[in-house]
């Protein structure tokens, strides 16, 4: 299992992906690997809204704080809840109920830069950084594709749109559902049902709730030939991942 910790830039990376339940907070303790651009919030916000109905608590409104800072005594994650130890148990448990889900690798990457690189955002003068350009460089999506396929070290420098395998750590992970975004609320209401039993299995939609949706799919008609074939090499354990999760779940 340790090696499982190579796939990520640092502990603190690693225990920010993880999300382990708080004791008593579900009918089957989960951990939930967060995949970036991979519908986490929606799927962080239906795991949280479920919870706190499972413990009868107040229904408070899910926002972003919540989402990415969820209270310990509902789910740990982060070095302020959770150990690196802890975390590779919860993993190992055969108790725990692992589930992740992952994206169609170029409505991803278009998301990512869409959200994270198109606009002023730390992730876009990290990368520039990188690159050597000045902040007030212009940098299109052709260029970004660019970038990411040619560049192994700026395609892995930001977890929005670094490789899924390493992400979620795919074939060190024995998970128990694997879902893809494309079926995500059969798919999160199938999972909530194996956490917290049948009910009012409702997914809480963050595109709704808390305005959370790119353009990405408007970029996708832009695209050339020649940038799916790029994005195909240099994506391809997470084109051959999706493939065969995708194939499981239809």
């Amino acid at each position: 299992m340790n090696d499982i910790l190579k796939n990520y830039h640092h502990e603190r990376h690693f225990l920010q992906i993880v999300h382990v339940s708080g004791k008593g907070t579900s009918k089957r303790p989960f951990v939930y690997m967060k995949n970036h651009k991979a519908a986490c919030t929606t799927v962080l916000a239906t795991v949280l809204r479920h919870q706190m109905a499972f413990l009868d608590l107040p229904a408070t409104p899910i926002g972003n704080d919540i989402i990415h800072k969820p209270p310990k005594a509902l789910m740990r994650n982060g070095k302020r809840s959770l150990s690196v130890d802890g975390a590779l148990a919860a993993l190992e448990s055969a108790e725990h109920f692992r589930f992740t889900f992952v994206r169609e690798p170029v409505s991803r990457l278009l998301s990512a830069f869409s959200d994270k690189v198109s606009g002023d955002t730390k992730q876009r003068a990290a990368l520039f950084r990188h690159i050597g350009k000045a902040p007030g460089d212009a940098l299109s999506l052709a260029d970004f594709i660019d970038i990411v396929a040619q560049d192994s070290a700026a395609r892995d420098l930001d977890r929005h749109w670094r490789s899924q395998c390493k992400e979620i750590s795919y074939g060190l992970i024995d998970y128990d559902f694997l879902g893809t975004v494309d079926g995500i609320d059969p798919a999160l209401r199938e999972v909530m049902a194996e956490l917290f039993g049948q009910g009012d299995l409702q997914v809480e939609d963050t595109r709704k709730t808390i305005g959370h949706k790119t353009r990405s799919a408007s970029l996708r008609d832009g695209l050339r030939k020649k940038d799916l074939a790029r994005l195909e090499q240099a994506y391809a354990d997470d084109f051959e991942m999706y493939a065969a999760v995708a194939g499981q779940t239809t």
